[in-house]
C-alpha cells in the first residue's frame, strides 16, 4: 500500500468497521479473519480507533512491512519499519506523541480477554526495549 490510508474503527458497542480509501466504511463481519503475509506500507496515515475499549492509535507509516492474522477475537501482528506515532492513547494515558520511531517487534491481541502480550522487540529510536 502506498500514498494511502487505513482507518479501522470499534464503536462502543464493539461493532468494527473499517475505510482504506473507500467513499464509504465497510462492517466487520462478527466471525471476521484475514492472513496477511507481507505487506509493504509506504507513506500511509493509519488510525485504529476503539471506542470500547478506549484505545487511540495514529501513525505515519513512512515504510513498513508486516505480515498478520487478525479475527474479531485475536490479532497476531509483526512489524518492521520507521513511523511518526502521531498519538498511541490508552484509557487517558498517551504515548509516544509526535515521536519518530523504527519499531520492530511482535503483538498478541485477545480481544475478549482485553489481554496484550509484545514479542521481544525494541524501538531503539527513543530507546525502549522489551
Amino acid at each position: 500500500m502506498k500514498n494511502g490510508f487505513c482507518k479501522l474503527i470499534t464503536d462502543k458497542k464493539g461493532i468494527s468497521t473499517t475505510n482504506s480509501g473507500r467513499t464509504a466504511p465497510v462492517k466487520v463481519p462478527p466471525d471476521f479473519s484475514i492472513n496477511l503475509q507481507q505487506v509493504d506500507c509506504e507513506n500511509v496515515d493509519f488510525q485504529y480507533l476503539d471506542y470500547k475499549y478506549q484505545q487511540n492509535v495514529e501513525m505515519l507509516i513512512h515504510d513498513c512491512g508486516f505480515t498478520g492474522n487478525f479475527s474479531s477475537d485475536n490479532y497476531l501482528m509483526e512489524l518492521d519499519g520507521n513511523v511518526l506515532s502521531k498519538r498511541i492513547k490508552i484509557g487517558g494515558t498517551a504515548y509516544l506523541v509526535n515521536k519518530e520511531a523504527h519499531i520492530n517487534t511482535g503483538i498478541n491481541v485477545n480481544v475478549p480477554d482485553d489481554n496484550y502480550a509484545f514479542e521481544a522487540g525494541k524501538l531503539p529510536s527513543i530507546k525502549i526495549l522489551f
